[in-house]
């Protein structure tokens, strides 16, 4: 935020993969572009060294992921993406156990009805989690599957040329 030109702009709205993004370009601008890494192959016990250029590094979005989730054929919930804020967040990082239950009750945006939307901002964490343990399990799982699969950085390389360009 200390390097935002734009006062509005806050760090902590941004999407987990968006802050990743920047962290990355600024990365790519201010040493280099180029990153030399290492892999061990379980396989054959060997090390491969390659170059990884940042510039090829791209956020995948899953195709048709709706953030839209129905209950009824009037009411429903709509999700956010996990904010940066969760890197800050000491309440979620010490959570040991049903991490993805309280990240999803932190992605609510909105619960809606037929006459009403409801911000999830304006409810306590707990009458978030009753409403989402009230759920029936398909409902649940098309959540669950909304945030499995948020956008996320790639890279792809193809492993064995690699290998075969050592040989």
């Amino acid at each position: 935020n200390n390097c935002a030109v734009d006062d509005k702009f806050n760090i902590d709205n941004l999407a987990i993969f968006d802050l990743e993004y920047l962290f990355l370009k600024i990365r790519s601008f201010s040493v280099d572009n180029i990153v030399k890494v290492s892999y061990r192959d379980n396989e054959d016990e060997k090390v491969y060294d390659f170059e990884i250029n940042l510039d090829d590094v791209k956020v995948e979005f899953p195709e048709k992921m709706d953030n839209n989730i129905k209950i009824t054929a009037t009411s429903g919930l709509t999700m956010k993406y996990p904010s940066a804020s969760l890197y800050d967040d000491k309440e979620f990082l010490g959570i040991e156990k049903d991490y993805l239950f309280e990240l999803i009750v932190r992605c609510i945006d909105t619960i809606y009805s037929e006459d009403n939307v409801y911000p999830a901002k304006d409810y306590k964490k707990q009458d978030l989690s009753e409403f989402l343990e009230n759920l029936d399990i398909k409902t649940f799982q098309q959540i669950q599957d909304f945030l499995v699969n948020s956008p996320k950085m790639v890279y792809k390389i193809n492993l064995m040329s690699i290998i075969n360009s050592k040989i």
